[in-house]
């Protein structure tokens, strides 16, 4: 039998919407940078009709909030955002899907276009040791460079997922994700879960290995 193996996106799927937003909000208040509110949410307007990519959102970001910034203060900003945004943004459903299947001692994953770090800091406030694929700041020493490397996403997720676990053949496969972008990802997926949100609504829907409804 094979062992089973949990992939889960992070924003959208584990968290009811997109954290990045109000963790820009965080960061800038925070670190009393409100004079960056601005030009970011004209920046995220743009992200929104397609005049600028997620991977260029957050490359605004490393520049403007994390550079310079030592490691160990990022990771303590991050942890307080988690401490007291986590109840508003965590959805309880797939939270409990996720705990069950770290209890029953299966392997699992988060794989996102998110940052590394702040799904990390996520993991340490839950206290589980999940393992997390994600779009790295670059650090030089004990400092963030401001820099990021390739965003993790789309066929990238697949690319590293397989560089992590080998080509699969040893794993069943489940994947949860909220995401299109994240076609690839339920391409190597025995079982696929297509995470729907339409205001507070939620459904889960089962998808096969090639997208086709079942």
């Amino acid at each position: 039998m094979k062992d089973k193996l949990i992939v889960f996106d992070f924003d959208g799927t584990i968290t009811k919407r997109d954290s990045f937003l109000p963790l820009v909000f965080f960061f800038a208040t925070r670190m009393w940078r409100h004079y960056l509110l601005l030009p970011f949410l004209l920046f995220f307007l743009m992200y929104k009709v397609n005049l600028l990519s997620t991977f260029a959102l957050k490359k605004l970001f490393a520049f403007f909030f994390l550079r310079g910034r030592r490691l160990n203060q990022v990771k303590r900003l991050t942890s307080r955002f988690w401490h007291t945004k986590f109840s508003a943004f965590v959805d309880p459903e797939i939270l409990s899907i996720f705990y069950k299947n770290l209890k029953e001692r299966n392997r699992v994953i988060i794989n996102s276009a998110s940052f590394a770090f702040v799904v990390e800091e996520f993991c340490e406030f839950l206290g589980i040791s999940a393992e997390v694929l994600g779009t790295h700041a670059t650090i030089r020493g004990e400092y963030f460079t401001g820099k990021i490397g390739e965003e993790c996403r789309g066929k990238i997720k697949v690319l590293r997922l397989h560089r992590l676990i080998g080509n699969g053949d040893n794993y069943f496969i489940e994947v949860f994700s909220d995401n299109s972008s994240d076609v690839p990802l339920f391409s190597v997926a025995d079982i696929a879960y297509k995470v729907e949100r339409k205001g507070k609504k939620r459904n889960i829907k089962v998808i096969n290995y090639k997208g086709v409804e079942t």
